[in-house]
């Protein structure tokens, strides 16, 4: 009888220690994938903030697009309105942007278009915003340009800074934009 007893305790302790071990194991694999569903749902997280600042550039020079032009406008207005600031806002486009098309082709109107990107980008204030609205035509959001005169000197800056000659391989391209 006390043969049995011990060798129900023997049996007893065995599987305890077995269930305790395996309960161990199960704790450790569910931190495990608890820490690894965390760090999945970081990046995603990180991954869609991603393809929401792609989709609202544009893919030829890395300008805020039309889509992201309107939800800023609209931000920006209600700001403004909120707040009694100002806003200006110009819109401009390439003269004869066709006729450098038919020209020298699209590969060269599209170096063009990124040039023109860079140097609007260099010209304007941090706080301005640039956007591709659609094929030769360009936007700038100028939050607190509180004067006409402010918006006319970045115009007049910008329509020299565009007229600059752009280099592409072997022809040199000037361009003008009209602004308003």
């Amino acid at each position: 009888m006390s043969l049995e007893k011990l060798m129900s305790f023997d049996m007893a302790l065995i599987t305890e220690t077995y269930i305790s071990s395996f309960l161990s194991e199960i704790e450790v694999a569910r931190d495990r994938a608890e820490h690894y569903a965390l760090s999945l749902e970081k990046e995603v997280a990180e991954r869609t903030k991603q393809l929401e600042e792609l989709s609202r550039r544009d893919g030829l020079t890395g300008l805020y697009n039309v889509r992201a032009f309107h939800e800023y406008l609209h931000r920006d207005l209600l700001s403004i309105e909120r707040n009694q600031l100002s806003l200006s806002l110009l819109y401009f486009d390439v003269d004869d942007f066709k006729g450098i098309n038919d020209s020298y082709g699209h590969g060269a109107g599209d170096a063009i278009l990124a040039k023109i990107a860079k140097r609007l980008k260099q010209t304007v204030r941090e706080s301005d915003m640039v956007f591709r609205i659609g094929g030769d035509e360009f936007s700038l959001l100028m939050p607190g340009a509180n004067t006409p005169e402010v918006a006319t000197q970045v115009a007049e800056k910008l329509l020299a800074k565009v007229a600059e000659p752009i280099e592409l391989g072997q022809h040199t391209h000037t361009v003008s934009t009209s602004i308003g």
